[in-house]
């Protein structure tokens, strides 16, 4: 009589299973903290005037600025979301569309970023989930626990010389939110890929998330994130890192 090695009764219990149930659907959420970030250039000049106010706040500029300039005077110069059509017409634009947007980001923080994969019984939003193969861990926990891949992109992370407004919108919630549907075959932890970029401000952010084996990876759609705004910051400064000229 042949003893079968627990080792190989589960394979065959999972040949089984994926036999039974080909199509395969996992809800991936990367959940935590971010923000969205935009720079948009500006003068010396706007950013020397606003660097020397102790009273006027720059966050309430930046949140409503057309009410701002109502009930506050301020230079031209400092008045960096108001722009000019052909016509000579005075608008303003939101924060997040500034008019001279060098930089638009929006993520979750690599160092406060969780993660959580579950099985669902199909692709509907609201379907049950059958089983949760990675519960929450941190990022770090999934690499070391799971051997969930991470990759890292640095395009973003330098912008050029010049004077910036970097205004930021922090966030709280889900930023990733995407279903995998995989045919013949379950979810294997360690071809999971969490992409990352390196932002000017030197923060590392989650972009997307893919899955697959190296050079076989398929990117993964978001189906949008669940977040909530816990502030607004502004800060006025100088890019003066220029970058190596690269010799092709």
């Amino acid at each position: 009589m042949v003893t079968k090695s627990p080792e190989l009764i589960k394979e065959q219990e999972q040949l089984i299973e994926t036999i039974r149930r080909p199509d395969r659907y996992y809800r991936i959420s990367v959940w935590g903290y971010g923000s969205e970030m935009v720079w948009n250039r500006i003068s010396k000049e706007c950013a020397d005037w606003w660097n020397s106010q102790e009273e006027l706040s720059p966050e309430e500029y930046m949140n409503d600025p057309e009410e701002f300039v109502k009930e506050h005077t301020i230079p031209d110069e400092a008045n960096f979301l108001r722009w000019e059509n052909d016509d000579g017409e005075k608008y303003y634009s939101g924060w997040h569309e500034p008019p001279e947007e060098a930089g638009h980001f929006w993520g979750c923080n690599n160092e406060a970023a969780h993660i959580t994969v579950e099985e669902i019984e199909s692709k509907e939003y609201n379907a049950p989930v059958l089983e949760t193969i990675i519960d929450g861990k941190t990022l770090s926990e999934a690499v070391d626990e799971h051997e969930v891949e991470c990759s890292i992109e640095d395009e973003d992370a330098v912008l050029p010389k010049g004077w910036y407004a970097q205004m930021i919108s922090s966030e709280k919630g889900t930023f990733f939110d995407g279903v995998l549907h995989l045919v013949g075959e379950t979810f294997d932890p360690t071809k999971l890929v969490i992409n990352q970029n390196t932002m000017p401000n030197d923060e590392v952010y989650i972009q997307n998330v893919s899955y697959g084996t190296e050079g076989n990876e398929v990117e993964i759609d978001n189906d949008g994130g669940d977040t909530n705004g816990k502030g607004y910051s502004v800060y006025f400064y100088e890019e003066t890192y220029e970058p190596p000229v690269r010799n092709n």
